[in-house]
């Protein structure tokens, strides 16, 4: 099991992983949803933990199937 994260944090992984994805020059639309979905967890008034303990990740605005299978140490 990894480390947990606090919804700052794992918005803040999700804009470095943006930062990433622009720097190798991948596709622009999967940075601007890396870029949203990162400003949208970082907006949450609900514990992100229980969120993804609820298995509804994927109910955030933004984030869809790959973004919700990410081991960021969430679920």
């Amino acid at each position: 099991m990894g480390r947990r994260y606090e919804k700052q944090e794992l918005a803040d992984l999700f804009e470095k992983m943006a930062d990433i994805l622009e720097f190798r020059g991948e596709n622009p639309f999967k940075i601007s949803a890396y870029r949203k979905a990162s400003r949208i967890i970082g907006d949450l008034t609900e514990d992100i933990e229980a969120i993804a303990g609820q298995g509804e990740l994927k109910d955030i605005p933004g984030v869809g199937d790959g973004m919700a299978q990410k081991d960021c140490g969430v679920y």
